[in-house]
């Protein structure tokens, strides 16, 4: 499961190494959470921050887990036609709407 850039990680940071193949891992790992998540609730959709919510209450990730990590996750998959971006709108995190995605 690769985006089409054949990366999961998006390396802002410039690793390299033994510490990138260890972030592309974790991001890999995270990336396959959220779609089995998707797969387990076709035919509902969720904002990033109900996601992040339902897998640390599902014990998949902790709240160490950075948002972001879901939301680069949501991207890729979405970019690899797994699931898609909605028109329905629900609050996030701070209260702003936010679109929810769906299981194609």
């Amino acid at each position: 499961m690769e985006n089409e850039t054949g990366l999961n990680f998006y390396n802002t940071i410039a690793i390299s190494g033994e510490p990138l193949k260890d972030a592309e891992t974790k991001a890999k790992s995270q990336q396959k959470i959220v779609l089995d998540f998707f797969t387990e609730n076709k035919g509902k959709s969720f904002t990033p921050y109900e996601v992040y919510c339902n897998l640390i209450n599902a014990g998949k990730i902790t709240q160490l887990t950075p948002i972001t990590s879901i939301r680069r996750a949501i991207n890729n998959l979405t970019l690899e036609c797994h699931i898609q971006k909605t028109t329905k709108k629900r609050p996030g995190l701070y209260k702003q709407l936010n679109l929810t995605w769906e299981k194609c």
